[in-house]
């Protein structure tokens, strides 16, 4: 391959999102591409790939993925990228996927500050995910110390307890959500829904009124409002799912559900309340998102600006 792309920078798009930098080391039979990725919400990772060019075009395998393993419970064991580099251009693009269903585009162009740049962006992303592998470890240890402390040499207060017990909130979340699942918590109070319960007559009633009353975009934020408590995350999830697989059936619906950790006795329940409040519409026996929906997922951040225009 040519030199021109031995170390490159771009952006991955798809289902995840982020910048890339990487590096491209010839063998004798084959090519090991190195991988930075900075994914928007998940953090770095570092992917190893396997491959060869055939004339200007890639095809790799993934052998190695190194990532915070607290933060992303489901790393791919296998994917494939494939890249057409335009030499001229000094520009490429490609797919990529895996065998947990993640996929989508990239893009990458040539790294004009070489093997300095890339080597210092390694090291800082090795020491990244170092740290987020190892802060829980470190960070038990010192609330450790500092209940010992507070027996023998003084008193916290309680905003200074709260301060410091804080952080345990996100770096042990997927703990905090396993015992909630275990201990069948399905509500904190009136005002977290952890799993997508049915929601009442007189809630359904009380807001399926406030529809009719519509004059302003205010008053759709104000139901929004309203509604997103009622919504647990999986229900969103599906929402989210609907909006970018149109067109699909209340087959596939479950399906993917199920491989979101939904209970099978909820699925109904989750496919109703979409309904209910008219956030998909059905034809027939396909499934689209409405345009009420799409209003709501732009309430909740979850479509991209740039899909908005």
């Amino acid at each position: 391959m040519n030199e021109t792309f031995n170390f490159f920078e771009g952006y991955l798009t798809g289902t995840n999102r982020g910048k890339i930098y990487g590096n491209f080391l010839p063998q004798k039979d084959y090519v090991i591409a190195k991988i930075i990725f900075q994914d928007q919400e998940l953090g770095p990772s570092i992917i190893e790939l396997k491959g060869r060019f055939n004339n200007s075009r890639g095809e790799f395998e993934i052998i190695d993925f190194t990532c915070p393993e607290h933060i992303i419970p489901y790393f791919p064991l296998d994917g494939n990228l494939e890249i057409n580099l335009d030499l001229s251009a000094e520009i490429g693009s490609g797919s990529w996927k895996t065998e947990i269903g993640t996929y989508g585009k990239c893009k990458i162009r040539p790294h004009k500050n070489g093997e300095k740049v890339w080597l210092k962006k390694l090291r800082i992303t090795k020491f990244q995910i170092w740290f987020l592998n190892n802060f829980k470890n470190y960070y038990g240890i010192i609330i450790l110390i500092i209940a010992f402390l507070d027996l023998i040499y003084f008193d916290l207060t309680f905003p200074a307890l709260f301060l410091i017990l804080l952080p345990g909130l996100f770096l042990f979340k997927r703990q905090i959500f396993e015992f909630i699942k275990y201990m069948g918590i399905k509500n904190f109070g009136k005002i977290v829904e952890f799993e997508q319960g049915d929601i009442s007559t007189e809630q359904t009633n009380n807001l399926l009124q406030s529809l009719k009353r519509f004059q302003s975009d205010f008053d759709q934020k104000i139901y929004f409002v309203r509604l997103e408590p009622l919504i647990a995350p999986i229900t969103k999830t599906m929402l989210y799912w609907v909006y970018k697989n149109p067109n699909s059936n209340i087959d596939t619906f479950y399906s993917e559900a199920l491989k979101q950790k939904a209970n099978k006795n909820d699925l109904p329940i989750i496919f109703g309340v979409l309904e209910k409040f008219f956030l998909i519409e059905k034809n027939n026996e396909l499934i689209t998102i409405s345009e009420f929906g799409k209003s709501f997922l732009k309430f909740l951040n979850l479509i991209p600006l740039e899909e908005q225009i």
